[in-house]
């Protein structure tokens, strides 16, 4: 069965969707919406608590990250595309991006141009 738009989102909200099919481009596509519908601050805080909710309810509270959340996020806010998976690239490093602390809060980045 085919959702609708209006429900891929409820069903990303309530955590109730196929996670199996829950890949980047879908996570993006989420982002983007709640960047559409609300301010910078609240868009991020609904999209984390989802995340938080779906990686619980696979059984994988730690592929939640909090850094990458936040920096995924700010480059859809600012440029109004969906990055690839790899743009965090550009200013982490995968040691960084990936560590235990990114995970449970923001870091700031540790590459410069």
């Amino acid at each position: 069965m085919m959702l609708s738009p209006d429900q891929k989102i409820q069903t990303f909200l309530d955590a109730s969707l196929d996670i199996t099919s829950f890949d980047h481009a879908a996570h993006l596509d989420m982002a983007q919406h709640l960047l559409g519908h609300h301010d910078f601050l609240e868009a991020v805080w609904i999209y984390d608590r989802a995340i938080k909710a779906i990686a619980a309810r696979a059984g994988a509270p730690g592929k939640r990250s909090v850094t990458k959340t936040l920096a995924f996020m700010s480059l859809i806010a600012e440029t109004g595309k969906k990055p690839d998976k790899h743009a965090l690239d550009r200013w982490f490093s995968s040691e960084r991006l990936n560590s235990d602390v990114a995970a449970q809060k923001f870091v700031m980045p540790d590459k410069y141009d």
